[in-house]
């Protein structure tokens, strides 16, 4: 039949050809020889009834251009910090199936590519001629690289490059808990005492994050038309992983923001910042920590003290939601077991009512 061929003799791997109302030819790989048959007749009536759409094509581009135009898109619309992320991401995912057409790539090909993210591979050291082994990428770290691969595909779709999203059949790994690590009452003092004799223009900062919950990148971020002392309002920047918010401003905080007004000397950020791009306030206060004894803490687990004393005080954890900028419920929940009410009520109806005294009838006063 005329308009319905075999690439390949022999193969019973069908095709069509046909032409549209403007004489632009199409052709279409269909299959069995009866579905070919088939599909030609119908394409002819749609063109002779005024009915047919021509199939949109999917656009020929390797996954590392369409990564590329990706990142074209995003550049106005995501935060430096987390294109850098993607971009930082992509130098290991590349490699891997960077050259591939982006419309080839299947879902074995991702999982193959996520085994080898998650290899250990030995790289170079900076300033160095040696070499060091990383260790094994955790599920977070996973995630992301998932995650890239999956907003790079949905872009792909969105702007007909093309037809699906082979990360979305594969399997998200599971995520991290989160360590939920606040100060002790002692961890405090400690901190306090060695951070008055050794930095002491720290300490005020240290403050508004205590009692701010403000993230690092917040709290940096900071600048004083944002703050509202009059209102007792501070106003988080929309540089926040979660948008603008707003926080009221405590003694303890307002306190600590007159202290920075002073140590500002003019500067429009609340905290000052370093004119280098790197800045090594995270190295003074690891110091600090070394020298008062407190290990395992960060800079970023003064915002789960802020959480962990506001809920151990017996704040709502709705409240403690708006405070810290959690899009979800789901996250503040981390700090529900610190509540001093937190699931009593309900352990509390395991224990039975005591027993009513028995009634004097009749009975008790023969015996």
């Amino acid at each position: 039949m005329r308009g319905v061929f075999e690439k390949v003799k022999g193969s019973n791997d069908w095709f069509i050809c046909y032409a549209d109302a403007d004489g632009r030819r199409h052709r279409e790989h269909v299959g069995r020889r009866a579905v070919a048959i088939e599909a030609y007749v119908n394409k002819k009536r749609e063109v002779r009834e005024g009915r047919y759409v021509a199939p949109q094509r999917e656009r020929r581009v390797t996954f590392a251009e369409l990564a590329e135009k990706m990142l074209a898109d995003k550049e106005g619309h995501l935060r430096k910090r987390t294109l850098g992320g993607i971009r930082s991401r992509l130098r290991r995912v590349l490699p891997l199936i960077g050259a591939l057409p982006a419309a080839a790539i299947g879902t074995a090909k991702i999982n193959e590519a996520l085994r080898a993210l998650r290899t250990p591979s030995p790289r170079p050291r900076k300033n160095t001629g040696r070499k060091t082994v990383t260790g094994e990428l955790g599920d977070s770290a996973m995630n992301a690289y998932r995650w890239t691969m999956n907003s790079i595909f949905d872009h792909g779709i969105k702007n007909g490059f093309v037809a699906r999203n082979p990360v979305a059949a594969t399997q998200a790994f599971a995520p991290h808990p989160g360590i939920i690590r606040y100060l002790a009452a002692d961890e405090e003092s400690a901190i306090r005492e060695k951070m008055r004799g050794w930095n002491p223009e720290l300490e005020a900062e240290m403050d508004l994050a205590l009692h701010t919950g403000l993230r690092l990148g917040e709290q940096f971020h900071l600048t004083w038309d944002l703050i509202d002392l009059e209102r007792g309002i501070l106003t988080v920047p929309r540089e926040g992983k979660t948008g603008r918010r707003f926080i009221p401003i405590n003694s303890a905080a307002r306190l600590a923001l007159e202290k920075l007004y002073e140590q500002s000397r003019g500067s429009r950020y609340v905290c000052r910042r370093s004119e280098s791009s790197f800045d090594r306030r995270n190295d003074r206060f690891q110091k600090i920590l070394a020298k008062a004894g407190v290990i395992h803490f960060r800079w970023h687990d003064l915002r789960h003290t802020f959480a962990s004393r506001l809920v151990m005080a017996g704040v709502d954890l709705r409240t403690v939601q708006q405070f810290l900028g959690h899009a979800s419920i789901v996250t503040t929940m981390r700090y529900a077991h610190l509540s001093p009410e937190h699931g009593k009520a309900a352990i509390e109806k395991l224990v039975a009512p005591a027993a009513p005294a028995p009634r004097r009838g009749k009975i008790a006063r023969i015996a």
